[in-house]
């Protein structure tokens, strides 16, 4: 067996300035999708355990609004490591993370409602999985993937959304049986629009 540890702690936006149709070819490129692949199979055979945890680095506290020292201790905090047994603290949410799970597993429908969110998705038959500190850190959420074609109707995401280096902010996206019919940002909206036509982009996931 093998144990990867991953560190993140990336500058958050240090692709900026890079072409966004460029950003999502390397994030669709078939090598990645391979790799990926392989990862996941690996992992889900137990060939290949991993961790990717947060490092406090400044750019994260920067975005956090806080000053590096501040952020090391919501950190610290996050992971469990201001207890004695950050260990059994962990197998303390696995439990709680199981009962939620077993009442999660009988749900068939989801609505997401909030503003600018009217959001309906069906998780009929989709089975739950816990998450206790086994892969991220910090954990704590239990995760399924919906029916494929189910999502419908619009969203918004109100807090800023960095993905490959790039920042993007206010994402509003509109759905219909599964996939994304509308999508507008405030700013990085064109990275928006490149990384939606990355196959499978387009419709919701875990």
């Amino acid at each position: 067996k093998y144990f990867g540890i991953a560190i993140n702690h990336p500058y958050t936006k240090g692709m900026e300035k890079i072409d966004p149709a460029k950003l999502a070819l390397y994030s669709g490129a078939p090598e990645r999708k391979k790799n990926r692949d392989y990862f996941e199979e690996r992992s889900v055979k137990g060939e290949l355990l991993w961790v990717l945890l947060p490092y406090p680095c400044d750019a994260h506290a920067q975005e956090a609004g806080m000053d590096k020292f501040t952020y090391q201790e919501l950190i610290e905090k996050a992971l469990m490591l201001d207890t004695e047994d950050p260990s059994s603290e962990w197998r303390k949410i696995k439990v709680e993370q199981l009962r939620l799970v077993e009442k999660l597993n009988k749900i068939n429908q989801i609505h997401v409602l909030g503003e600018d969110t009217d959001l309906w998705l069906s998780v009929k038959g989709r089975t739950w999985s816990p998450c206790a500190g086994e892969f991220n850190l910090p954990d704590g959420e239990n995760f399924t993937g919906p029916i494929e074609d189910s999502a419908n109707r619009y969203i918004r995401f109100s807090y800023p959304g960095i993905y490959e280096g790039r920042d993007i902010e206010n994402i509003y996206l509109e759905f219909k049986y599964g996939k994304v019919v509308k999508s507008t940002a405030t700013k990085g909206e064109a990275y928006l629009h490149e990384i939606l036509k990355v196959d499978g982009a387009d419709g919701v996931g875990e």
